[in-house]
């Protein structure tokens, strides 16, 4: 899957629970990590660790203390660990 020119590789899986079903992924490989978004605001730029929803409702890619600070969580509808592939 790509978004942007990222190219996303699911880690765990894909989908929702039940039977026959894999398990939502919480992780997904990208060929090279994003800036954070919210640091880029303030001029820095920063590698994210994060694809996530915010507290603020957009999603954005955050850098782990962003991600800790106004993240909602992973999984689907929240957000998802980036791990460069």
């Amino acid at each position: 899957m790509s978004q942007g020119s990222l190219t996303l590789y699911p880690v765990e899986g894909v989908g929702g629970s039940g039977p026959g079903r894999s398990p939502v992924s919480t992780t997904v490989k990208v060929s090279s990590l994003p800036t954070c978004d919210l640091c880029k605001q303030v001029g820095q730029s920063t590698e994210a660790a994060y694809d996530g929803k915010t507290v603020f409702g957009p999603w954005a890619n955050m850098c782990e203390p962003h991600f800790q600070e106004f993240g909602v969580g992973l999984g689907t509808g929240r957000g998802q660990r980036l791990v460069q592939s």
